[in-house]
């Protein structure tokens, strides 16, 4: 008899657990491939010793669990072998069959879950919801936490295989209920369940948000504490609202937690036996620095231009800096907690090299290519090939984006993009097209208000005041001549373009003027809008040609344009501007502004015909 089939099954237990911590120990020095073959051998032995226990000792109900989830760890996160896994859970699982140990019972069927879930595919996905579904009736009579658990994992397998199931909110709204008793779990839900609606661009219960809000006032670990906070600050920033109370909020937690938030694990107590585990790099200093700055860089990309508030000039590169360094560190954690970290630090470079080039086609018309099928590329593609003129290449990659798997954000850019190029295209021809294509663009319209209104897009005023514009653009002259089908909505779209431009007129500093008022008929406030320069600029300019009389108020917004069309990258619109200015100017009678203006244009007709833009021959 060998030495090894010798030892009891406490000895093998200890030897495997040895084994596998020095394995993890050696993680962040795995520089050669003797080192490999070492890690690879200890966890070799770590996951051997535990299968020996199970072939070779007798072992109590209590006991085979024990040995089965540590085996079935290694199993999952080490080897990923993921058939050995749920053989070895099954047959556990068999065995609880009549007992009365409701806790190991959950410990495996959890266990099952995840390994099925592990697969990533529908179909074990909905075995595993079959599971879930199961259990939960099981633990109806019970009043066992386990049932808090096991709810919010039926949601997530529902997630998975229908992200759209009809279901899921009201699932939600019974579980952070149902959770009132264990506030930590409850902070958890919300949060999850914030970031699915705006993932999916849904509506977000308010009352949900408020108990978030009260909840960070609980004795909450500091963990969830800080994500709560960046849900929060996320909800701002989709809704387009000024965070920098919020930022300053983070300061301060941090300032005051900073040496509690080295580590990215945190535990959700469910009660004296259950506590949920929960990893995350955002919650972990050294990353959730990056995180804030990104978020911060994003919020403020539109202010690019801005020397005072270009946020994204600066912090970008240095956030895909740090992401790729931390990318390539190794850590002393399992293999299947190091690849999700190595996931998410490419999410983050991938993510600045986006929005870096996008902050190059502001300022400059122009940046590097994306190799990738992703949304993001397909986008930069696109908005490539309209600004150098190629319209069948950026209506193709426009059309890309209306597909499925696509987040709904991304397809209302897309369509919103299409049907800007195919009215232009209208246009440029006096809107004398055939009846398919006219229809076409008709069709692309009702796309695009189905899919604002059954998504929650009217809580961003950003995209609000976008849709006027797109609207007013198509169907006024002389904006276009698209002629397009005008219905009833022509007074509701005007009155939404005098809101926006009461609080955002570039007038505002000079000549009082009746359309500065910040209400509509005493109720909503009209929101100061972020500085998207296009967005202002298209606002003002066709509120000054639409909405306003005053000659001097009109000289005074079509100079503001035509002074901010040079500050990024938009030579068609300060060339309109100008023209517009020189007419204001000219009908003014103010002489010495129609000379400077008239120089300034011609100076801007170099620029446009040195860029490859015709210039026609009188």
């Amino acid at each position: 008899m060998s030495k090894t089939q010798a030892m009891d099954s406490r000895t093998l237990y200890n030897l495997s657990s040895e084994y596998a911590s020095h394995a993890r120990k050696m993680r962040p020095f795995l520089s050669s491939d003797a080192h490999v073959k070492q890690y690879r051998i200890l966890m070799y032995h770590a996951v051997n010793a535990l299968k020996m226990i199970k072939a070779k000792h007798q072992l109590s109900i209590e006991q085979d669990v024990l040995v089965t989830l540590e085996l079935f760890e290694l199993l999952v996160q080490e080897t990923h072998d993921l058939d050995l896994a749920e053989m070895y859970l099954s047959s556990v699982h068999e065995r609880l069959y009549g007992t009365t140990l409701v806790h190991q019972k959950m410990l495996v069927t959890a266990a099952l879950v995840r390994v099925a879930r592990a697969r990533r595919s529908v179909k074990h996905s909905k075995e595993s919801l079959r599971l879930v579904t199961g259990t939960l009736v099981d633990l109806e009579p019970l009043n066992s936490r386990w049932n808090l658990y096991f709810q919010f994992l039926r949601i997530e397998l529902l997630l998975e295989i229908s992200p759209s199931d009809s279901k899921i909110p009201g699932l939600f709204d019974t579980l952070i209920t149902d959770c009132d008793s264990v506030l930590n779990l409850q902070a958890f839900v919300i949060c999850s369940y914030i970031c699915i609606r705006l993932t999916q661009n849904q509506g977000i219960c308010q009352a949900h948000l408020d108990k978030l809000g009260a909840l960070k006032s609980q004795k909450l670990p500091i963990q969830l504490r800080l994500w709560s906070s960046l849900v929060e600050l996320l909800v701002l920033i989709y809704r387009d609202l000024n965070i920098t109370t919020k930022l300053s909020e983070f300061k301060d937690l941090v300032a005051t937690h900073k040496k509690e938030l080295k580590d990215s694990t945190f535990h959700l107590r469910l009660d004296d036996q259950i506590s949920i585990s929960v990893d995350t790099p955002i919650v972990r200093y050294k990353d959730f620095k990056n995180i804030i700055l990104l978020f911060q860089s994003v919020s403020y990309l539109t202010n690019c231009y801005d020397k005072k508030a270009n946020f994204s000039v600066k912090f970008l590169p240095k956030i895909q800096q740090a992401a790729n360094e931390l990318k390539n560190i190794s850590e002393p954690v399992n293999l299947e907690l190091s690849d999700s970290r190595k996931c998410f630090y490419m999410l983050i470079v991938d993510l600045c090299n986006y929005y870096m080039c996008l902050e190059s086609l502001i300022l400059t018309g122009s940046c590097a290519d994306i190799e990738s099928d992703s949304a993001y590329a397909i986008l930069i593609k696109a908005m490539k090939a309209q600004l150098r003129r190629d319209t069948p290449t950026a209506l193709e990659n426009y059309s890309l984006l209306n597909t499925q798997k696509n987040a709904p954000e991304f397809k209302l850019i897309g369509l919103s993009s299409m049907f800007a190029v195919k009215v232009a295209n209208m246009s440029k021809v006096g809107g004398t097209v055939s009846f398919p294509e006219y229809n076409e663009v008709t069709e692309l319209w009702e796309c695009i208000e189905k899919l604002f209104s059954s998504h929650s897009f009217h809580e961003n005023h950003i995209w609000q005041c976008t849709i006027i514009i797109l609207w007013l653009c198509s169907h006024f002259q002389p904006f276009t001549s698209a002629k397009l089908f005008k219905d009833n909505d022509d007074a509701s779209h005007l009155e939404r373009l005098k809101f926006y431009f009461s609080a955002n007129s570039f007038a505002r500093a000079g000549k009082s003027s009746s359309h500065n008022s910040a209400t509509v008929d005493g109720k909503e406030a009209a929101p100061v809008l972020k500085k998207s320069l296009l967005l202002h600029f298209l606002l003002n300019y066709l509120a000054c040609a639409i909405i306003v009389h005053d000659l001097e108020e009109k000289c005074v917004i079509t100079n503001a344009c035509f002074h901010l069309g040079k500050q990024q990258h938009m030579p068609l619109m300060e060339y309109i501007s100008g023209l517009s200015h020189l007419l204001n100017c000219g009908l003014a009678m103010k002489g010495k502004d129609v000379s400077l203006t008239r120089s300034k244009l011609k100076e801007a007709v170099k620029k446009l015909v040195i860029s490859g833009f015709e210039q026609v021959q009188e």
